[in-house]
C-alpha cells in the first residue's frame, strides 16, 4: 500500500469511526457532559479528556497571547490560532519545540543542523515563520535556542498568517510563541522526569515551584539531554535552565524576573549524498564531516516584568530584557559523489557573539466608545543588538573520501584562516496598537496598527568600503470582523499587510542593504465552533497570501539582482477536535494549498531562466495530522498520532522532488499512582525512511528512524 492509500485509508476510517461514535454513543455523550464538572478541577495534567473538557480539544476558548496583546481568545480573533497544550507535547513525547508546533494545521518541520525551520502558508525559514518565547522577539541569525526543551513550555501557541502587525517584520507565515510555565501562587508544585532510549538517549528533567510568604512565589525547571544518535558519530547534549521569581508588591502589582540559560551541542550530521538524484541507502547512517567538527550554542536570557493594574479596565505592562549568546561552527558542510569517492567542500568555521538588550510597553484600556464595549492597546519598544562575527570564508578547499571506509579526518583551512571579519549593531524601535470595538453583543471590529524603524550598522575589520548604515522602515497593520451568530459559532473574515525582511539584518551584506522588506497582503475568512456542551471543536479557513519585492535577477544584466518578484499561496486549513467519551478523544486536522513563484528569475550557468508557476522551495502543498487518545481502563492511557506531509522540492526548477512521507507515533502510559506513571513511546512505529529537510539539490537530511523511550515521571 502506497504512502497516499494508506493516508486516505485511515483518515477515512478515523472519519467513519468518529460519524458512528456521534451517533451510536449520545448516552455516553451525555454522561461526559454531565461529569464534566465533577472532574473540572481535576489536577492530572495527563489527562487529555479532562482538559478537552476544560478549555475545550482545540483549545478555541483558552487566551492565545500570539494572535493579540488585548487578551482575546481564538474564538474572538479573526485569525486562524492554535494552542498546543503540554499534555499534547507529553503524550506523543515531542523533543523539540517545532516537532510540537508541526501538529497545528499546516506547519511543516524543515528543521536540520543548521537551524530551526517552520513552514507554513507556502512561506519558509525563519524571517517567514517566528519564533518567539513568552510573546518577546529575539533578533537572531539562523538559530534560536530558548526554549531548548519543551520541557520549559506551559504551552504553544501558534499563529497562522503574517504575524508583523504584533512583532514587526518578518512572520508574514505565521508565529509560534512559547509561553513559558509559571509560578504556582498558590501551592507548592513539583515534577520529576526520566527517560532512556534507543540510541543511546537519556534524558533528566525537574522543575519545583510555589509560594513564599504571601507575596513571593517561584518556578525553576532544569533539563538535560544526550543521545549517540541513530547515525555515525551523532552525539548531542543539551543542559537548559529557566527559573522565574514572582512578586505581588502590591495587589495592583506584580513584578516577574526570571531568567534562562541554554548550553547546547547537537547532532552535526548535514545530511547523505545522492547518487543521480537518489537516495543511496546503504550509506545513509554515514556521516561524512570531520572528526574536529562543532556546532555548540550557549544563551541567557533575563526579564523583568512588570504589571500593573492602576485603575479598573486599565493595565499596564513593561518588559525589559538582556540576551546574550555564543555560536560556533566548524563543519565540512558539502558532500556530493564524485565517481566512486565522496567530495567533502563547503569547509566553514563560524564564530558568532550576540547581545541584545531591549524594553517594550503596552498599556490596555477597557471603556466604552460612542456606547459601544471597547478595548485598546497601545504601546511602543526599543531593542538594540550587536553580532561579532569571525569566519574562515573565503575557502574553496575539499577532499575525497572513500563512502563506505573513510577516515574524517580534520578541518582544511583556507587561505586566510579564520578571521574576525565585522560587527553589527541594530536598533530598532516600534509603536504599535490593536483595537477590539463590540458593534453589537454579535458583532466585533478587530484592528492592528504598527510601525517599525530598525537601523542596522556594519563595521568591517577587513575592508573600510563594505562598511553601511541602512533603515528598513515598514507599517503592518490587520483589520477583520468577527460575527457571532451564537455563543458556539464564531464567524471572521480579515484583511492584514505585513513586511518580511530579505535576510536577518544583523548578516546582512552592503548589496542586501539596497533592497527594501518585502512587502505582503493576507485575505482569509473562516469559521470556529464548539459542540455537545464544548467536548467538541472545528474550525475551518482559506486565505490567499501575496508577497512581493522578492529577489529575482535582472533581465539587463543576470548576474545583478533586483527586487521586483512576485510570490503567493492560497489554501484551505481544518481542525477538529472530539471528546467522544469520557474516555476517547480525536484531534485532526489537514490543509491543501497552491504555493507559486508569480515573478522569480534563476540564474543557471549564464542564462536568465523563469522560474515563474513553479512551487517555492521546501513547501508541501498539503498535510495532515491525526491524533487519537484512549483510556481503556483507568490507569492506562494510549496515545497515537499520525503526521503526513506532501511532497516538496529542494530547487526552484522543480526537477528535485523531496518525497511524500507518513509518521505514526505511539504512547502507552501506565499511571502506577496519582500522581507517578510510566509511560511507552514509540516514534516512526514503522520505521519509514522520510526526508526532513534538504542542505542542497543533491544532500538529503533524513528523519529519526524507529526509536522507543521509556519514561519515569513523578508529581508532587
Amino acid at each position: 500500500m502506497n504512502t497516499r492509500s494508506l493516508l486516505s485509508g485511515l483518515i477515512a476510517s478515523g472519519a467513519s469511526f468518529c460519524m458512528l461514535g456521534m451517533s451510536a454513543t449520545s448516552a455516553q455523550a451525555q454522561e461526559a457532559a454531565e461529569t464534566a464538572p465533577e472532574n473540572a478541577n481535576n489536577t492530572d495534567a495527563g489527562n487529555i479528556v479532562v482538559t478537552a473538557r476544560k478549555a475545550g480539544v482545540l483549545q478555541l476558548g483558552q487566551q492565545a497571547d500570539a494572535s493579540s496583546r488585548l487578551g482575546l481568545t481564538p474564538m474572538q480573533t479573526p485569525a486562524s490560532v492554535d494552542v498546543i497544550t503540554r499534555e499534547m507535547i507529553r503524550s506523543l513525547g515531542d523533543r523539540t519545540v517545532v516537532a510540537a508546533a508541526a501538529r497545528a494545521p499546516g506547519l511543516i518541520n524543515n528543521s536540520s543542523a543548521f537551524g530551526y525551520s517552520l513552514s507554513s502558508r507556502g512561506f519558509t525559514g525563519y524571517t517567514s515563520v517566528m519564533q518567539l518565547y513568552d510573546g518577546m522577539r529575539v533578533y537572531t541569525t539562523t538559530t534560536q535556542t530558548f526554549p531548548a526543551d519543551p520541557w520549559m513550555a506551559e504551552r504553544i501557541e501558534v499563529l497562522r498568517g503574517a504575524a508583523s502587525v504584533l512583532y514587526g517584520e518578518g512572520g508574514i507565515g505565521g508565529a509560534i510563541n512559547v509561553v513559558r510555565k509559571k509560578p504556582n501562587t498558590e501551592q507548592f508544585e513539583g515534577e520529576v522526569r526520566l527517560s532512556g532510549g534507543s540510541f543511546d538517549t537519556y534524558a533528566a528533567a525537574g522543575g519545583i515551584g510555589g509560594p513564599i510568604g504571601d507575596r513571593l512565589s517561584y518556578r525553576v525547571d532544569l533539563s538535560y539531554n544526550r543521545s549517540d544518535g541513530w547515525m555515525e558519530r551523532g552525539q548531542s547534549r543539551s543542559l537548559a535552565l529557566s527559573a522565574a521569581l514572582r512578586w505581588q508588591a502590591r495587589d495592583d502589582l506584580v513584578l516577574t524576573l526570571t531568567h534562562d540559560r541554554a548550553d547546547l551541542d547537537p547532532t552535526i550530521w548535514y545530511g547523505t549524498p545522492l547518487r543521480d538524484g537518489k537516495l543511496v541507502r546503504e550509506i545513509r547512517k554515514k556521516n561524512y564531516n570531520i572528526a574536529d567538527r562543532s556546532l555548540r550554542f550557549d544563551d541567557a536570557w533575563t526579564q523583568a516584568k512588570a504589571e500593573w493594574t492602576p485603575a479598573e479596565g486599565v493595565t499596564i505592562t513593561n518588559v525589559a530584557y538582556y540576551l546574550t549568546g555564543f555560536k560556533h561552527w566548524r563543519n565540512a558542510e558539502g558532500y556530493a559523489w564524485s565517481g566512486d569517492q565522496i567530495r567533502r567542500s563547503s569547509y566553514l568555521e563560524i564564530v558568532y557573539k550576540t547581545k541584545q538588550w531591549g524594553d517594550r510597553f503596552n498599556a490596555v484600556f477597557d471603556h466604552t466608545l460612542l456606547g459601544m464595549d471597547h478595548r485598546l492597546s497601545l504601546g511602543g519598544e526599543y531593542n538594540t543588538g550587536s553580532l561579532l562575527r569571525t569566519d574562515s570564508s573565503p575557502n574553496s578547499r575539499f577532499d575525497l573520501v572513500d563512502p563506505y571506509d573513510y577516515t574524517p579526518g580534520t578541518f582544511l583551512d583556507g587561505t586566510f584562516g579564520t578571521r574576525y571579519k565585522y560587527k553589527t549593531d541594530v536598533q530598532q524601535w516600534a509603536l504599535f496598537g490593536e483595537s477590539r470595538l463590540s458593534l453589537s453583543d454579535r458583532l466585533s471590529l478587530v484592528t492592528g496598527l504598527r510601525y517599525d524603524r530598525p537601523k542596522t550598522e556594519r563595521h568591517d575589520a577587513l575592508d573600510p568600503a563594505a562598511d553601511y548604515t541602512a533603515r528598513y522602515p515598514s507599517t503592518s497593520w490587520r483589520t477583520g470582523l468577527v460575527y457571532n451568530p451564537s455563543d458556539t459559532i464564531s464567524l471572521y473574515a480579515q484583511y492584514s499587510a505585513a513586511a518580511d525582511p530579505v535576510t536577518a539584518f544583523l548578516t546582512a551584506t552592503l548589496a542586501q542593504t539596497t533592497f527594501d522588506v518585502s512587502t505582503g497582503r493576507q485575505w482569509e475568512a473562516g469559521v470556529k465552533a464548539t459542540f455537545l456542551d464544548g467536548r467538541g471543536e472545528f474550525t475551518l479557513s482559506g486565505y490567499r497570501i501575496v508577497k512581493k519585492k522578492i529577489l529575482t535577477r535582472s533581465a539587463n544584466d543576470p548576474t545583478v539582482s533586483v527586487q521586483v518578484g512576485q510570490q503567493s499561496s492560497y489554501g484551505v486549513e481544518a481542525s477538529f477536535g472530539l471528546a467522544v467519551t469520557k474516555d476517547f478523544s480525536v484531534l485532526a486536522n489537514g490543509t491543501i494549498l497552491n504555493a507559486r513563484y508569480d515573478d522569480f528569475d534563476e540564474l543557471v550557468g549564464t542564462a536568465l531562466v523563469s522560474r515563474d508557476g513553479n512551487m517555492p522551495i521546501g513547501v508541501a502543498e498539503k498535510a495532515a495530522n491525526l491524533w487519537l487518545s484512549w483510556r481503556p481502563v483507568q490507569p492506562l492511557h494510549l496515545d497515537a498520532g499520525l503526521r503526513y506531509v506532501g511532497k516538496r522540492y529542494s530547487d526552484a526548477a522543480n526537477t528535485r522532488r523531496i518525497p511524500a512521507y507518513t509518521l505514526v507515533d505511539a504512547s502507552a502510559r501506565y499511571d502506577l499512582a496519582e500522581k507517578t506513571s510510566v509511560t511507552l513511546n514509540l516514534r516512526n512505529v514503522f520505521d519509514r525512511i522520510y526526508v526532513q529537510n534538504s542542505y542542497s539539490t543533491s544532500q538529503w537530511v533524513l528523519g529519526e528512524p524507529r526509536s522507543v523511550a521509556v519514561t519515569f515521571e513523578q508529581r508532587f
